[in-house]
């Protein structure tokens, strides 16, 4: 046999070397896996963030589809904001003891694989609708339909383009949200509404109290350019044309000009008042 023919029982006991890793070398592989996971959360929790909205953008796009073929069986009409009590002006309780609403009169055209609750909410955000199917059940919701379109004729809408008619909500003022004027007292789900009231008009061309829309700790009802929203860059809306969009907090004010009003919250021509709920 050759003398340097390779021998499996050769052992290597040459001084200072180990088969073991040294406390040294474990310390390095945890400082690289450290940097390494430092590095790499970032960039993961950005594509979550993006995959969540993207998301969400479906699922408004899954509504707008919903509230269409909804329309083409009532009279090219939006649904009912909800049931309400004539007594108090405000939705009366389902058997479930929510309240019965346009997400409950659109449920049966909404694809299964979408939903009414953005991936990004968190549960005190959500509400609570009737489900139409089951007096057991209910439907979650982080989407609100403007509150001036409520059974509105579609056709009749001036500047259908411009006009909201779903925005992302948030319940009972959660995050820091903004919600001066809850359903029954705060007692009642109501992210899936939007709407204002015409007594916070000032003599100026806007005000800012839009109700239960998903923007974040609003500052003395002060919606402000940089405050913070559901997604980092705003929350999505969704003309009654169909366009999809993001919401910035100065762009969701009430704009008053010439005793009427105009932008995202017009009211159609049908409705004389100028009460958004």
């Amino acid at each position: 046999m050759s003398s340097d023919q390779f021998d499996p029982q050769a052992v290597d006991d040459s001084p200072g070397r180990s088969q073991y890793m040294s406390l040294k070398d474990i310390k390095v592989l945890a400082i690289v896996f450290v940097g390494l996971t430092a590095a790499i959360f970032p960039i993961y929790k950005s594509m979550e963030r993006r995959s969540e909205k993207a998301r969400c953008s479906q699922n408004v796009k899954a509504i707008m589809d919903a509230l269409n073929l909804y329309a083409n069986e009532h009279d090219n009409r939006y649904p009912p904001l909800a049931r309400m009590d004539p007594s108090t002006g405000e939705p009366s309780p389902g058997p479930a003891g929510h309240p019965y609403t346009w997400v409950s009169d659109i449920s049966p055209f909404f694809i299964k694989r979408a939903s009414f609750v953005c991936p990004t909410a968190t549960p005190a955000e959500i509400a609570q609708t009737e489900d139409p199917n089951s007096s057991k059940k209910t439907i979650g919701v982080t989407y609100g339909m403007y509150s001036g379109l409520s059974c509105a004729s579609i056709s009749g809408i001036s500047n259908p383009d411009q006009v909201t008619v779903i925005a992302e909500t948030s319940n009972h003022g959660s995050m820091g949200s903004l919600d001066p004027h809850p359903f029954g007292g705060g007692q009642m789900d109501d992210a899936f509404a939007i709407g204002w009231d015409d007594s916070n008009l000032m003599p100026t061309t806007a005000t800012k109290h839009v109700t239960r829309l998903a923007f974040q700790e609003v500052e003395k009802n002060q919606f402000k350019e940089t405050g913070a929203a559901r997604h980092d860059e705003g929350i999505h809306a969704l003309t009654v044309t169909g366009q999809r969009y993001l919401m910035k907090p100065n762009q969701s004010r009430v704009i008053y000009m010439n005793g009427q009003i105009v932008g995202a919250w017009s009211l159609p021509a049908e409705f004389k008042s100028t009460k958004g709920e």
